[in-house]
């Protein structure tokens, strides 16, 4: 009997371990050999006998997306001539894919601008959209922009993993199945004297997939909220003292008018008389 199996498609994106055994009936036999791409064996099959081939390969970093595909075919010699070929077998192994997204939203949304002493509360989602575990799935939120002008409430909360915050930025550690979100939600007051600043951050994911496959680096995602400054006494006094200061002369002048005209008419009206 002999067995040949067409390792082309497979160590084109894997590497073979060297740890090829067979055995028949139980018992170890004489190891399949592994010639280029290649891996065959051969020997005896009592009746009812059966071989087993065993060997492995590890993908490789650059396989992701890949299939890995292979066809083993065989050939027996019964006694007495003639050969019986049964139908090959193929193997198909797709190798996953790792992917990881994060975003941020806030409430109010970002761009809204905000009094000082109000209260905003920011959401961070991390998602694992590949086929893959990612272990760690990291999240890092920079606050020193927002810190500056804002008191963080001490609420900071996690759906999976754990998130803390230290100095001036929020993290979050621990691993993401595939289709796993992990959301993050925590918030800050803003300062009574942050009138006229931005509050700012940024946040990054970054995620290691199995194997030696490459780290995964999230796009930034941001948000901003400017604080509105609060009006000077002096600035809305002066315009409305300036305006009170006209209107004022503005009916005194009209009454000297009306007096004016009041007292011509009373002399008209005596001129009149006397004639």
């Amino acid at each position: 009997m002999s067995i040949v199996d067409d390792l082309s498609a497979v160590i084109s994106d894997a590497t073979y371990n060297n740890d090829a055994t067979a055995v028949v009936a139980g018992q170890t036999a004489v190891a399949p050999a592994i010639t280029g791409d290649e891996l065959t064996w051969s020997g005896a099959l009592a009746p009812g006998q059966s071989v087993s081939i065993t060997y492995s390969v590890t993908v490789d970093a650059s396989a992701v997306g890949k299939n890995l595909v292979n066809h083993v075919a065989g050939e027996v010699t019964p006694p007495g001539g003639g050969k019986i070929v049964p139908p090959p077998v193929t193997t198909d192994n797709p190798v996953n894919v790792p992917g990881f997204s994060v975003s941020k939203s806030a409430n109010p949304e970002t761009g809204t601008a905000v009094d000082p002493g109000s209260i905003i509360t920011y959401t961070v989602t991390g998602v694992n959209t590949g086929e893959t575990v990612l272990e760690p799935a990291e999240i890092k939120d920079d606050l020193s922009g927002v810190l500056a002008h804002a008191q963080c409430n001490g609420d900071v909360a996690a759906s999976v993993g754990t998130a803390l915050v230290q100095e001036d930025e929020l993290s979050r550690n621990g691993s993401l199945q595939p289709g796993e979100e992990a959301t993050i939600t925590y918030s800050v007051t803003v300062n009574p004297d942050a009138g006229g600043t931005v509050l700012e951050n940024t946040v990054i994911g970054c995620a290691t997939p199995p194997g030696d496959t490459p780290v995964i680096e999230t796009p930034p995602s941001r948000t901003e909220h400017p604080v509105k400054s609060k009006l000077a006494v002096t600035g809305a006094s002066g315009p409305l003292l300036i305006l009170g200061v006209v209107l004022a002369l503005s009916l005194a002048g009209l009454g000297a008018v009306l007096i004016v005209r009041k007292k011509k008419t009373q002399l008209n009206d005596r001129y009149v008389a006397q004639r």
